[in-house]
């Protein structure tokens, strides 16, 4: 690596560190703005429960109020990384060069007989490296803190998912699925009840227990005190039973109850949700090709991110010292529609077209776009 290339590494480098503190400062001070009530009451109840008959003061209200904020953005942090990254990085772009011009600094290394696509190489590569870091995010660190995405402001501080009912809930194979409570950490249902029914719809059999864990070796759930209720003649009789298989598990489970949770979930937990046959029922093939998109939207964003940043280096590297200011604004309008594009047209239906394929159409698009930017650049 040349001086030139250390030096146009670390003044990128500065400026996407820069702009993500800047951003997320922003964001953080937004919200706690308008919920800082919330993070104060909550505080007040923290209080409560670890110092039990003192009346907490102004000093620990506040300090225990910086730690809820804390706790509850810095996972939040991380999934705000993915979305921002590609316009964090175009900035930075920007803001390198136009520095490079403001110093002449283009000019000498003009002069020196060195192209502008040299310029532009270093910060291609730094992008390359951040991107692996978005797809290292997104396929590891989000999906081991997914349940800490799901929470709301009033449950920052806490690790647990806690137990909420479960409804009336298909497995995809003639079953419904009902529980006083499902305890999210534990993957235990309480007082579990389950219908078969025949292909017609009519109810078969009941089978009842007093508790239901999951066992994922065998894919079945396991019972306590668990029987089958079923009718022979006019007589009720009740069979004990130890365990019963179903695709219906725990990470279903909280998938119905968290909204956005499959979107924290990483490739090869999609593709394990996709291959269970209950998502090939008709009642879910609608959250089968969402998953779908899901899945591989992942690499169509990234590779949009790349596109736009390369489609964007033409606006700035001329042979000319000029007004960055309104390369600036001509950029940011392509930019912009490049990257919202790129996320919103991912994740969007189209209809007569596989999600798989539908979710590279914005790079389909980019990429004639980004290299006829790169050829037009005069050096």
């Amino acid at each position: 690596m040349t001086v030139l290339d250390r030096y146009i590494t670390r003044q990128f480098l500065t400026n996407v560190f820069a702009l993500f503190a800047i951003f997320f400062a922003f964001i953080i001070a937004i919200d706690v703005s308008l919920n800082f009530g919330d993070f104060w009451e909550l505080a007040k109840k923290w209080a409560l429960l670890q110092f039990p008959g003192e009346k907490p003061g102004v000093f620990r209200l506040a300090g225990l109020s910086i730690f809820l904020v804390a706790d509850f953005w810095w996972p939040n942090l991380l999934r705000l990384f993915n979305f921002m990254l590609g316009l964090v990085m175009v900035g930075a772009m920007g803001f390198t060069i136009s520095q490079m011009v403001k110093h002449r600094e283009l000019v000498a290394t003009l002069a020196s007989g060195i192209s502008l696509f040299r310029i532009g190489r270093p910060i291609v590569l730094c992008a390359c490296v951040l991107l692996a870091l978005q797809l290292a995010n997104r396929e590891f660190l989000l999906p081991s803190i997914a349940p800490l995405l799901a929470r709301e402001r009033d449950s920052a501080g806490q690790r647990l998912l806690g137990a909420t009912p479960v409804p009336l809930t298909s497995d995809g194979q003639g079953r419904l699925f009902y529980a006083r409570a499902f305890d999210a950490d534990q993957g235990v249902l309480t007082d579990v009840t389950i219908f078969e029914r025949s292909p017609e719809g009519e109810l078969e059999r009941r089978i009842s227990a007093d508790l239901a864990t999951w066992n994922a070796a065998s894919s079945s759930w396991v019972f306590k005190n668990g029987q089958i209720d079923r009718k022979r003649g006019t007589l009720a009789v009740a069979i004990p039973v130890e365990s019963i298989r179903s695709p219906l598990d725990p990470v279903q489970l909280k998938l119905r109850r968290f909204a956005g949770y499959a979107q924290n979930l990483s490739f090869t937990q999609v593709s394990q949700l996709i291959n269970q046959p209950d998502l090939l029922d008709t009642s879910t093939r609608t959250r089968l090709d969402e998953l779908q998109r899901v899945r591989f939207n992942r690499f169509s964003v990234i590779i949009c991110n790349l596109l736009t940043l390369i489609t964007s280096l033409a606006f700035y590297l001329r042979r000319e010292p000029g007004n960055m200011l309104m390369q600036s604004l001509k950029c940011a309008p392509v930019a912009l529609v490049s990257l919202l594009g790129g996320i919103l047209a991912s994740a969007a239906t189209i209809p007569g077209i596989p999600p798989a394929v539908g979710v590279f159409i914005p790079c389909v698009i980019l990429l004639p776009i980004s290299i006829a930017s790169i050829n037009s650049i005069r050096t």
